[in-house]
């Protein structure tokens, strides 16, 4: 994208690429994309679509927890069932599965071969990477994640409960499309590079610190007030060092 000087411009030369298709290519395309499907008028390829919201006419759609084929014929093959045979977290790693068996339904790969072949598959290096378990935390690398877009379909991929590590070197994004979901997602965010005091400026207010123990002070102090004490004391000095 650093490459572009609008997301229009970038979109117009993806178009470009249907533009020099053949009528015996093929184009596939996500069918809930506005602007992706847009851009079966460019090519003269023959078209495969994919959606994970509905059932097509013509394409692969997510029924149920099932992948189908649906021919031209109103032939339907199921492909795979994704809680069993796909790995990959997220649901834009689903709509990655699609493409993919869009372009082995194009290539009259077999369907056993396809399913074999996502079942088996593990995702790649830095992207949703599961590196390890340790003592109950998994740790996850998605150091692909590289935009903001990329960071919320990283998030979106997990439940919540997450310690999330963020930022970078700054290619100017605006961060506020985060908020709702570290709001929802995140308990613990740890901002890191050049971009960690924007990133902390987009992200302002959206949580809140609340000390609310539930248990007596007495392991760790005298009384209860000298906890409170020692947490506002605490806070003041954090306060001092951002100011």
């Amino acid at each position: 994208m650093d490459r572009y000087a609008s997301f229009s411009d970038y979109a117009e030369a993806k178009r470009r690429l249907f533009l020099n298709q053949q009528e015996n290519d093929f184009a596939v395309l996500n069918f809930e994309d506005r602007l992706v499907s847009s851009m079966a008028d460019s090519t003269p390829a023959e078209k495969l679509f994919f959606s994970t919201k509905r059932e097509l006419p013509v394409g692969i759609f997510l029924c149920g927890d099932e992948i189908v084929y649906r021919n031209s014929n109103a032939t339907e093959q199921v492909l795979l069932n994704p809680s069993k045979d796909v790995r990959l977290r997220g649901a834009h790693n689903l709509e990655n599965v699609m493409v993919a068996l869009a372009v082995g339904v194009a290539l009259n790969a077999s369907f056993e071969a396809m399913r074999k072949s996502v079942s088996e598959f593990q995702g790649i290096e830095h992207r949703l990477e599961s590196v390890a378990e340790v003592n109950g935390v998994d740790f996850v690398n998605d150091s692909k994640a590289t935009s903001v877009d990329a960071a919320i379909k990283a998030l979106e991929a997990f439940p919540g409960n997450l310690v999330l590590i963020l930022g970078g070197k700054d290619k100017g994004s605006d961060y506020l499309p985060l908020r709702s979901l570290i709001a929802e997602k995140v308990k613990h965010l740890v901002l890191i590079g050049a971009a960690s005091d924007k990133i902390q400026a987009a992200l302002s207010g959206i949580c809140t610190v609340l000390l609310a123990p539930a248990c007596s002070s007495y392991d760790m102090f005298d009384n209860f007030e000298q906890r409170g004490q020692v947490f506002k004391s605490e806070v003041a000095n954090l306060k001092a060092k951002h100011q």
